[in-house]
């Protein structure tokens, strides 16, 4: 199991990380909605990344392509 802390702001402490079940329902109900919550904004922010990569509509560009700058500020 990854560490817990792997997504805040990239920063993967070393430790040993015991992950033991709690004898209290609650507990164990709270850390199962905490890992899926983590597992899907992992997902949902490995699939924005890739939306951000593959721009399908912008324009490819070659060496010696005329194209017009705005100058103004």
């Amino acid at each position: 199991m990854p560490s817990p802390f792997k997504l805040l702001m990239g920063y993967n402490p070393h430790t040993n990380w015991i992950d033991r079940p709690s004898p209290i329902p609650q507990v164990a109900l709270r850390l199962q909605q905490f890992k899926e919550a983590r597992v899907q904004a992992e997902e949902l922010m490995i699939k924005a990344q890739n939306l951000w990569v593959k721009h399908k509509d912008m324009p490819h560009y070659q060496i010696g392509d005329l194209m017009q700058l705005e100058g103004h500020p």
